[in-house]
């Protein structure tokens, strides 16, 4: 593994991306109040995450997007008998493995990975999923490079799928692919040590561009590899964005805070304590903190005031006061506040 940014300390393990973390999980959580044990649902795309962990504490799961990571490996998920769907689609992968014990999983996206010729074999692996019935291997070299024989050799090897790359299996494309799978098996026995090959010599060339530039003292680039596409070339961009994502988040907090030494940009409005009252003291300054959707109505009886609050908000932490000329809600650092026009009472 290459280093990743911001040093690793001598002896430890360097890793591509960042950890998939029970923290991170429970964040990702929210709308099931932070719980793993009855989460069933969780969203982990586009955080740099490169490897599957901790997600077996989470038996309950039946749905899980991991897409757009630096996942390399199919791992830690043989606890999860419920999945139903896994998106991990623009990964790393390059073989199908660590599934067999998801006997619930219907569907799995592996859209653009690496999965190659000399790999294709271990679809076989999904044989046991028998409940599996959409697959997706669009945009992997396997397709690429046997455009006339990855879609049959599919198809025969997984008589449960009903769906590949989005596209119906009817009962006479699986008919002729089984006819065609002795002669695919064999095509595909010769064509795997070519894409052993081709890999060998891309690895080849990009080390020797590496080191064209090395000498000349120059850095790598994101667009000096297009022609050399691998997950060491996605690792590196990754690797790249979130180096650019920390520096433009530094440059903020630093204009923020000023200099070293200096007085923070804003004075003593940061931090300083929020004002609920205008100069005269007595009307109140009207503020909705959390963005709230709010209505007021007023029928010259009664004022009813209507915010729209959290969905899974614990109504304990809810902190309302009704005084004559104003109203205040508040919830943690969040406060709504609104004027009305005419004294009213706590009915």
């Amino acid at each position: 593994m290459t280093d990743s940014a911001g040093g690793t300390p001598s002896g430890a393990t360097v890793r591509d991306g960042l950890a998939l973390t029970e923290d991170l999980i429970r964040r990702k959580a929210e709308h099931n109040e932070g719980m793993l044990s009855t989460l069933e649902e969780v969203a982990l795309h586009q955080l740099d995450i490169d490897r599957i962990e901790t997600l077996n504490h989470c038996r309950q799961l039946k749905i899980v997007y991991l897409q757009s990571n630096l996942i390399s490996r199919i791992e830690g998920l043989h606890r999860l008998k419920r999945l139903e769907y896994l998106n991990l689609a623009l990964n790393n992968i390059s073989c199908i493995e660590g599934l067999d014990r998801c006997e619930s999983l219907q569907k799995l996206d592996l859209t653009v990975n690496f999965i190659d010729l000399d790999s294709l074999h271990t679809v076989g692996s999904l044989k046991n999923n028998s409940d599996l019935r959409e697959l997706f291997l669009t945009g992997n070299p396997c397709e690429q490079h046997w455009e006339n024989g990855c879609r049959h050799y599919v198809v025969a090897t997984l008589p449960q799928l009903e769906s590949f790359d989005g596209k119906a299996i009817s009962k006479s494309e699986r008919l002729l692919a089984l006819q065609r799978l002795p002669a695919l098996e064999h095509e595909l026995s010769q064509l795997a040590p070519k894409a052993v090959a081709r890999k060998a010599e891309q690895r080849r060339r990009r080390a020797a561009k590496q080191a064209e530039r090395a000498a000349r003292g120059e850095e790598e680039s994101a667009g000096d590899d297009v022609d050399e596409y691998c997950p060491e070339v996605r690792v590196a961009d990754a690797r790249e964005a979130r180096e650019q994502r920390e520096a433009q988040e530094a440059a903020k907090e630093g204009t923020r805070r000023g200099g070293p030494g200096d007085a923070p940009l804003f004075g003593d409005q940061m931090g300083g304590e929020r004002r609920f009252f205008k100069a005269d003291g007595t009307t109140p300054v009207q503020m909705n903190t959390a963005k709230w959707p709010f209505s007021i109505e007023d029928d010259g009886a009664s004022v009813v005031l209507d915010i729209a609050l959290p969905r899974f908000l614990d109504s304990a932490q809810i902190d309302a006061d009704v005084q004559p000329t104003y109203v205040r809600m508040a919830l943690a650092r969040s406060t709504s506040r609104r004027a009305i026009s005419r004294d009213c009472d706590d009915a």
